[in-house]
Formats: C-alpha cells, sequence, structure tokens
C-alpha cells in the first residue's frame, strides 16, 4: 500500500510539472520537413530548437534554448519559453500565423467567401 501511494504522489508530482510548461499552442512550420507542427510546451520547443532546427543557429535561437531549459528547471516561467521560441521562430520564418474567429469572418466579409463555398473567391 505505501508503494501504491508512494507512485500515485510521484505521478501526481510529475503531472503538476508537466501542466507547468505548458502553454498557449504555437504553431509552426518544421524547418527540416516543411511539415506543420502545433507547439504546446516547454519540452516539445526545446525538442524542435535542439534537434530539428536549421543548422545555421542565431543569438536569438540560443536565447530560446535558455530560456526552455531554464523553464523545465523551474527558474522561469513556462511563457518566458514561449516568447523566446516565437521570437526565434519568427527570425527564421517557421511561425505559422492562425486566423480563426472574428478574424476569419472579417476576411470573408472582406473577400465575399461564401460558407457554402469556401474555396470560390470572386
Amino acid at each position: 500500500m505505501l508503494r501504491e501511494a508512494t507512485g500515485n504522489k510521484l505521478y501526481f508530482q510529475t503531472f503538476l510539472c508537466m501542466e507547468k510548461l505548458l502553454f498557449d499552442h504555437i504553431t509552426v512550420k518544421s524547418p527540416r520537413t516543411g511539415r506543420i507542427v502545433v507547439v504546446r510546451d516547454v519540452k516539445h520547443a526545446l525538442t524542435l530548437l535542439s534537434e530539428h532546427w536549421f543548422r545555421h543557429r542565431s543569438e536569438t535561437h540560443g536565447i530560446a534554448c535558455e530560456a526552455c531549459r531554464e523553464a523545465m528547471e523551474g527558474k522561469t516561467a513556462a511563457e518566458n519559453a514561449r516568447f523566446a521560441f516565437i521570437q526565434a521562430a519568427q527570425e527564421a520564418q517557421i511561425l505559422v500565423l492562425e486566423r480563426t474567429g472574428p478574424q476569419l469572418v472579417d476576411t470573408a466579409i472582406a473577400h465575399m467567401i461564401s460558407a457554402h463555398k469556401p474555396n470560390e473567391q470572386p
């Protein structure tokens, strides 16, 4: 019973730790494959930065890596790592800007795009 309780406590602590590393998603185009990638946490951001980035790595890239490492160590907030990752993605021109909700409605109205025929534009 003690072992089970200890295991649950460890699981709960791990869950809380991972929850602190989550952030609002960021959509990027993979530097190597060109696929769309949705990044939702610090660990994924660091993996992308360290294992799947371009060969040329700038100072902004280094700052983003450091911010992710610090967030994983609990030295800074996940939002700081997110911001640094966005800066690196913008510099590398792989950040995908999303348009949802009211932005899509405004675009549809501006271009008179029909909801019934979204691929047909005037």
